[in-house]
């Protein structure tokens, strides 16, 4: 198979797809089921799609950073493979090579809030994409708050938001932007026991010869 075929076939499914909130992103189908915890820190699930001669060796390290841990790698016999993968810092997903479509990924706080931004990058966008109705990129995210509003149309249930990202949008354009914004509450420092504003009260004592 020509490299040529290889990238036609690779586009067909969702070329430069990514990951997640948190993505993340290879060529070839890309699927994200990520997990964050308050901290930042979180794990994620990861199929994408891969070329036919792929060493795994060469996958696997592709998904590990300082910030990044692979847990496990699974090839599938359909061209793609399956990672999962732990973060200890969300906005840091981008240090590892299979998270380099990651363009920008920020956390903001704002009173009980959280703000996410993403966006993807699409190096090399064209216009010459048909509409097939096929969906790009798809990623799914809990987060460790009830979700107030996603972008894009994307699904909310609960704390649970998913992205659908047709692939005729995101080969068209050079990057793409998925922002979620959810409520979040005070750090363990900021929470006090009951009870813990009154002081405690001192016994009295009687003086001698009262």
């Amino acid at each position: 198979m020509t490299y040529a075929a290889v990238s036609r076939s690779a586009r067909r499914c969702a070329t430069g797809a990514a990951l997640a909130f948190l993505a993340i992103f290879a060529v070839g189908c890309f699927t994200a089921d990520v997990t964050l915890n308050a901290d930042g820190s979180g794990t994620a699930d990861i199929t994408y799609g891969v070329l036919p001669n792929a060493k795994v060796d060469v996958e696997k390290a592709r998904w590990s950073s300082p910030h990044v841990t692979l847990k496990s790698f699974t090839p599938k016999p359909n061209n793609t493979a399956v990672v999962q993968v732990a973060f200890d810092d969300v906005t840091k997903l981008s240090t590892a090579d299979g998270f380099r479509q990651v363009k920008e990924l920020t956390r903001t706080r704002e009173g009980d809030v959280e703000h996410i931004k993403l966006v993807i990058s699409n190096p090399k966008p064209s216009k010459d994409v048909k509409d097939e109705g096929r969906t790009g990129i798809r990623l799914a995210v809990t987060l460790p708050g009830p979700v107030k509003e996603a972008n894009r149309g994307a699904q909310v249930d609960g704390s649970h938001v998913t992205w659908n990202i047709p692939l005729f949008d995101f080969l068209r354009t050079p990057s793409t932007e998925l922002t979620v914004t959810y409520a979040v509450s005070g750090t363990a420092g900021e929470q006090k026991a009951p009870g813990a504003d009154a002081a405690p009260k001192e016994p009295s004592e009687k003086k001698s010869g009262d």
